[in-house]
């Protein structure tokens, strides 16, 4: 009787752990999913709206304002195929190099204006073939949510390949990566009086 007893609690056990093991294999299995599909939508730097993508569930009205700073077919995205990070950069940033590579964008409030719905992308000008064709566009979010933001350059026909957004207590800066790892670093500012973003 002992015995039997035993025999069925293991039995029992046992088919728990394969329970288990399958819930978390789905889980598994549709996290991957999800980010694959993430990762996928990415890769079409042309129809991705990056504007409607951030903690505070992006900038308001996020289509039209993307719709109108792309519609003469000028701008996209920044892609992965368009950096050029070294393998001591890639190190040196793990994880967070990775992220921004698949999506180059940063949300917060930029402009001190207490609406952390700003948006800074990376993009690119697809007039130009050279190193030259990378910019940065800041949208400033709307007080009443209701205007149509548009663009703030903070660089404009520069080589970015290698540049990084950060964001930390000092505020939001811009990393540019060298050869070996180490990088130089502005911090950007919104001056108010010229309605305009720099770098410094």
């Amino acid at each position: 009787m002992q015995t039997r007893l035993v025999l069925l609690l293991t039995a029992f056990l046992c088919s728990s752990c394969q329970m288990e093991r399958a819930r978390a294999g789905f889980a598994e299995s549709d996290q991957a999913r999800s980010r694959n599909e993430h990762v996928r939508q990415l890769e079409n730097t042309d129809t991705v709206n990056p504007l409607a993508i951030g903690l505070s569930g992006g900038l308001p009205r996020a289509d039209e304002v993307w719709r109108q700073f792309t519609a003469d077919g000028r701008y996209r995205i920044a892609g992965a195929s368009d950096f050029r990070f070294s393998e001591a950069a890639r190190r040196e940033r793990g994880r967070h190099l990775e992220h921004w590579i698949e999506l180059p964008q940063i949300s917060g409030d930029f402009n001190d204006a207490y609406l952390s719905r700003d948006v800074e992308v990376l993009v690119i000008d697809k007039t130009r073939n050279g190193d030259d064709r990378f910019g940065i566009a800041i949208f400033n979010a709307p007080q009443d949510n209701q205007q149509i933001a548009r663009a703030h350059w903070l660089f404009e026909g520069q080589d970015l390949s290698t540049a990084i957004l950060g964001w930390s207590r000092d505020g939001l800066s811009v990393e540019e990566f060298r050869g070996d790892g180490t990088f130089t670093i502005c911090h950007v500012r919104w001056d108010k009086t010229n309605q305009e973003y720099n770098c410094k």
